[in-house]
């Protein structure tokens, strides 16, 4: 898959079934720094996307749970 079919999976904002981290920021105004460690503790996952032989690629992220850990975020703990 190259970047061109990449940003076609994250047109459509109701459709989405991935995003890239830019779009992340722009969508959610979460940081870049902030998605990988939530990719470190194991809280979402993610999906890189590189070629055969690449050190560099595109990482993907799944609106649905980047939506969960805002919700996690924003509601207010049980007393």
């Amino acid at each position: 898959m190259n970047v061109k079919e990449a940003d076609q999976l994250s047109a459509n904002a109701n459709g989405i079934k991935f995003m890239r981290v830019k779009e992340v920021e722009r969508v959610y105004g979460l940081k870049r720094s902030f998605l990988y460690d939530l990719v470190k503790q194991n809280r979402i996952s993610s999906i890189a996307m590189k070629g055969r032989n690449k050190i560099r690629g595109i990482r993907l992220f799944r609106p649905e749970e980047l939506e969960r850990i805002i919700a996690e975020s924003t509601t207010p703990p049980k007393e």
